[in-house]
């Protein structure tokens, strides 16, 4: 059974009361930050099926830990980290009093994250994109994405409240508080409240639990500090197993504690990482070029789709100068709605990000280009191109195609 998965934060004990603060991301580029969670559940559940009937205690432990550095941000949050994870990061699933660990599958590694919005776009490892499951993506969300609505963006006051929501990668777990100012700190560290709902949905498999917590957010930067919470849960499932039908249910609790210390601010510019792109400020001596047939634009698109009727379209541009300096942009479009089960229209909402630039240096000599971005990322692509001009990209290793670009100009 998959467990819920919290994003909830929270509790600071006594802070002196201080004047009004403004509550916003202002994460700066190079921060560097250390990171650790603990999480348990304790389910006790009822499995039926074929007649026969059983009780099964379930305990979930994960920890999680971890150093961070902020290569990039846009409007104060992050846009690209490097993580190195703890070797010994990992979940312990006890069952009926039979333990087993699980360690986390970038467990004593390093890679490469891209945030898009409140969802991580990418990870990467020396220059390759590693694929994780839903389940590893929303252990690694809470440090990296730092999401919009949880922080209000104004100046807030004892007793300001405002709602905040959060989705899980896949959508399947949704989370809404209500988050509530209970303390300003004169040394810049504001506490808040925050209590609300979980609720996860998958294939035959619901769950709805009740949080609440406090956390400690540094007024600086938006850092949330320390978070604590606890829940309750209730469990419905109902599978298909051997032919048979087998039904869950259950209730538990939960509890999260999840901590984030500052360091200091690095020069982003000389953090080692091996991303695909970055986002910085353009080179001063650019150094490049080669194969003069890449000169010029070359426009592609990336299409995505998800549950909820979820579409997304995203415009990708690269330019090519011939002194050797390369641009590549891209912009989102996308696209969500539900029906019910007649088909009726439920709901729809769309919208657009804005568009994110980066900036490197170029050099190619006919079948590998070479992509030095300006914060010190590498990126390697096998390229060739089309009869009607239209440039390809392919895995510099596997040959694996990547994208198609047409000829702008």
């Amino acid at each position: 059974m998959r467990s819920v998965v919290l994003t909830a934060l929270l509790t600071a004990a006594s802070f002196p009361i201080a004047t009004a603060s403004e509550l916003s991301y202002r994460i700066p580029d190079g921060l560097t930050y250390s990171f650790s969670e603990t999480s348990s559940s304790d389910n006790r559940l009822t499995i039926a099926g074929g007649g026969q009937q059983g009780d099964v205690r379930q305990q979930i432990t994960t920890t999680l830990a971890g150093q961070a550095t902020v290569i990039s941000t846009a409007e104060g949050r992050p846009t690209r980290l490097q993580i190195t994870f703890s070797p010994d990061s990992a979940t312990v699933i006890t069952v009926n009093g039979a333990a087993e660990t699980v360690p986390y599958n970038l467990a004593g590694q390093t890679v490469d994250v891209a945030v898009r919005g409140d969802t991580i776009a990418s990870v990467s490892r020396s220059g390759q994109v590693v694929e994780l499951g839903t389940k590893d993506l929303d252990a690694l969300t809470p440090f990296v994405v730092f999401h919009h609505s949880l922080l209000p963006g104004r100046r807030v006051d004892l007793g300001d409240s405002w709602p905040a929501k959060f989705a899980s990668q896949d959508g399947s777990t949704q989370t809404a508080l209500t988050v509530g100012v209970t303390g300003i700190d004169a040394t810049g560290l504001v506490a808040l409240s925050t209590a609300g709902t979980v609720t996860h949905t998958a294939a035959g498999t619901s769950a709805n639990g009740k949080i609440t917590g406090t956390m400690a957010i540094d007024a600086a930067t938006g850092l949330p500090r320390t978070s604590l919470a606890n829940g309750t849960v209730i469990v419905a499932s109902t599978m298909q197993q051997a032919g048979q039908t087998m039904t869950i249910n259950g209730k538990g609790t939960l509890k999260l504690d999840r901590r984030l210390t500052p360091g200091a601010i690095a020069a982003t510019g000389a953090v080692a990482t091996s991303s695909s792109a970055g986002v910085g400020n353009a080179p001063t001596a650019p150094v490049g070029g080669g194969d003069q047939r890449l000169v010029g634009i070359f426009g592609g698109e990336s299409i995505g789709g998800g549950e909820y009727g979820a579409y997304s379209n995203t415009q990708l541009k690269w330019v090519f100068n011939p002194d050797g300096r390369v641009f590549f942009g891209s912009k989102a479009h996308w696209h969500a709605s539900e029906r019910d089960y007649n088909q009726n229209l439920e709901w729809t909402a769309h919208g657009e990000t804005a568009a994110d630039t980066d900036q490197g240096t170029w050099q190619a000599d006919g079948q590998l280009l070479t992509i030095r971005w300006s914060n010190g990322n590498v990126s390697r692509y096998a390229y060739g191109f089309e009869p009607n001009g239209a440039l390809v990209f392919r895995n510099a290793r596997t040959k694996k195609l990547i994208n198609f670009y047409n000829r702008l100009r």
